[in-house]
């Protein structure tokens, strides 16, 4: 968000504000030069908390941990910790003094703001789609890892030789994957595919490469919970790619709702 915040990407949105008339219709924007100061955490004492500053005592009221959940991608948490690194301080001191003791949450009506919203949901999509980069595993990436550990058990010189069968057969559309492609990480269908011959009768050679249950249960394990994250970062990024367009339509004269 502080590299958003600082890049040319604010001014970018105030130009498109003015030149599309929501200005002129009551539009507002705000100076991320000067709302970005290098004090923001000056009334932090030594045990992380607030001594005044108010967009720190807004942080306070908010979980140490923020999870990204399929069901509730785009939660009020996650919105609001976003929010408070662009939000001017008088607006935030407002927003603050009217919740009070239950602390600030700001939900998604918060992204109706055309300025904002944009700041906002750049910022989601810009870190999803690096998040979503880091899940990509190449096979030469994986080989190498195993290739140690074969070098002290024995067992996983097997798995290495079915795992460099199933990648060979796990190209998409009936294609052998090249020996430089991801091995997974890249595509859901083709890690589902993965997943499903780590679990069936495919793989009754299992015995004869002396491959044990386990290592094949962690195999999949590991790309299951990777399907997992990556299903619920790609539904923020559905959530917040919706939600920009409509903020796009909105300069261009259409009515959001």
């Amino acid at each position: 968000c502080r590299q958003v915040a600082q890049s040319p990407y604010p001014s970018s949105l105030q130009s498109v504000m003015e030149s599309s008339g929501l200005v002129d219709e009551g539009w507002e924007y705000w100076d991320m030069a000067t709302h970005i100061r290098a004090d923001d955490t000056d009334n932090i004492n030594s045990n992380g908390k607030n001594n005044g500053n108010v967009r720190q005592k807004a942080l306070d009221h908010l979980p140490d941990e923020i999870a990204v959940l399929f069901n509730n991608p785009l939660s009020d948490d996650l919105i609001t910790i976003l929010c408070l690194n662009f939000l001017p301080d008088d607006a935030l001191a407002e927003l603050a003094e009217s919740s009070e003791d239950q602390g600030l949450v700001l939900g998604h009506e918060v992204l109706d703001d055309y300025f904002l919203g944009k700041l906002v949901l750049h910022s989601i999509l810009i870190v999803v789609s690096e998040k979503l980069e880091a899940y990509k595993v190449s096979f030469e990436e994986f080989q190498a890892v195993f290739k140690r550990r074969s070098n002290i058990e024995k067992q996983y010189s097997g798995l290495m030789v079915l795992l460099q069968r199933l990648h060979c057969s796990n190209g998409s559309d009936g294609e052998k994957a090249s020996s430089g492609s991801f091995f997974w990480g890249e595509n859901v269908a083709d890690d589902i595919k993965l997943i499903s011959k780590t679990t069936t009768s495919e793989l009754i050679e299992l015995e004869q490469l002396r491959v044990p249950d386990d290592v094949i249960q962690k195999l999949a394990y590991g790309i299951s919970v990777s399907l997992e994250e990556r299903a619920s970062l790609l539904e923020l990024k559905r959530m917040a790619m919706i939600k920009f367009i409509q903020l796009d339509e909105l300069a261009d004269g259409d009515d959001i709702n």
